[in-house]
Parts: structure tokens; sequence; C-alpha cells
């Protein structure tokens, strides 16, 4: 990632995690790069691992920390740290993800991460939640909703205009289109809203796919080049990397504001 957008993954060496990155395309034309890092197979060593990082950036503060990961005990359900950084960190993302694992399918989990945010809690049982950190403090919930498309039944209701557009150019994969959609709240109200693609690639011709219809909704948005967009061109080409997700992100009135392509490594 380093290499490619002049970033380098924030994550502590030798802790045994795995950093994923994504290529976030705006249409002011500038650079942002994202970094995240879950818990999987290791949820103790990845919250000391969280704490060290927030004390060499001097953000997430400790009771920050303290009552997000009082919401649930290490291992209950997925946890994740997501990184927006130009050079140093700008904000820090906390989620909690496959709430259904929970006994209450992630309720009680997500009340409490709404109430660190002070806004209220996202209606229903999301299928992920998070909060937004600054230097300042805690910015915002994020919450994620799953939808399932198929071609004679829509898994989600009608979106707002320019999300709805960017999901009628999306394709079927095996009969349906898997979709995340997410909000943003702060406590001014909605300030962001993504729908984001999940394509599931099972193998190298998947792969193309994908690469292919990313590469067409980039130029839909008519996006500038940038070091992110130039980036991605390299990365199609490698067979061992395919979008992971696609997503569309806008405001809090649906006006997009640019492409971010999550980027994996496919197995075998």
């Amino acid at each position: 990632m380093d290499r490619l957008v002049g970033e380098r993954p924030p994550a502590p060496r030798g802790a045994g995690l795995t950093v994923d990155g994504s290529f976030a395309m705006r249409g002011d034309g500038l650079d942002v790069a994202r970094f995240s890092v879950n818990d999987r197979g290791a949820p103790g060593p990845f919250r000391a691992a969280v704490r060290d990082l927030a004390g060499r950036w001097g953000f997430p503060a400790p009771d920050v920390l303290d009552a997000f990961f009082a919401a649930a005990p290490p291992g209950r359900v997925q946890t994740t740290i997501g990184v927006k950084a130009r050079g140093l960190p700008e904000r820090v993302s906390l989620y909690f993800e496959e709430l259904s694992m929970a006994p209450d399918g992630g309720r009680t989990i997500a009340v409490a991460v709404a109430a660190l945010a002070g806004v209220d809690p996202p209606a229903g049982r999301p299928l992920a939640v998070a909060v937004d950190v600054g230097p300042a403090g805690v910015l915002a919930l994020k919450s994620y909703r799953p939808a399932v498309d198929r071609p004679d039944r829509p898994g989600a209701p009608p979106l707002p205009g320019s999300l709805e557009a960017f999901r009628r150019r999306l394709p079927f994969r095996r009969g349906e289109r898997r979709l995340l959609v997410a909000e943003r709240v702060g406590p001014a109200g909605r300030a962001g809203r993504k729908l984001i693609w999940v394509p599931e690639v099972r193998h190298s011709g998947d792969a193309r796919r994908c690469w292919a219809a990313a590469a067409s909704l980039r130029r839909a948005l008519r996006l500038p080049l940038t070091r992110s967009s130039r980036a991605l061109d390299g990365l199609a080409t490698d067979a061992a990397m395919y979008p992971d997700l696609v997503s569309l992100d806008a405001d809090g009135d649906g006006v997009p504001q640019g492409l971010t392509v999550y980027v994996a490594v496919r197995p075998g």
C-alpha cells in the first residue's frame, strides 16, 4: 500500500494481524488511504494492539476505547479498526461486525455504541455498527444493513437518487446482487450514506469481471485520475488481487462524493 499510494498501514509490527487496504477516489481529486485490521483469530492481542496504536497517535482516548470494548467481550463478534490517513491518521473507525453472532442479534451492542456516539440507536438489527473518532473525540455512528437483490425482487426499498442509480449499474452474480446499505449519523443528523456492493469473488473469472465492473463505475462517475486510480489499474493485472467491496460514497443528502474500492487477496 505504501508503494502504491504513499501511505504505510499503521499496524504494529509483530502483532500477527492482517491489514486490508482500500482506495478512495473522490470527485475533488484528493487521495485518501484507508486501512483496516480485524481481530479474527486473535481478539485479545488485537485489543492490546489498538490501545498501543491509540497511545502513539494520541487518539482515541482511553475512556473511548474502554466504553467501546465494554460493549462486547473479545471474540463475541468481529472487532475491526479502520484508519483514514493522509500521512498521519486523521480519523479512526471502531467497528463491531457480524452482529448476528451475538445472542440478541447484536441489539445490545448497537445500543451501547450509539450511546457512545451520542445519537439514537439504529432501528432493528444492523449487521455492523461503528463509531468514527477524531483527535477531538467521537464524531459519528455508522450502521450497515445487508440487502440481497434478485432480478425479480429487490432486497431493499428504493434508495435516494444517486444511490439507486448506482445500484442499477451493479451486476448480478449467480442470480443475486449482495449489498450493504450504510448510514453515518452525527449529533447534527445524517452526515453520509454509502451503498456497498459485495461481489463475492470465488475464482479468477469472478475477479476479472469485478475489476471490469469497478472500472465501469469509475468512468460513469467521471472521477479524475489520482494515485489511487492508477494504483487500482495496476492491481487489476495481479491475479491474486480482487475488489472485495465497491462503495459509492455520498453525503447526507445522497449527493455522490466518490468511489471506494476495497482490495483483498484472492485465496488460492
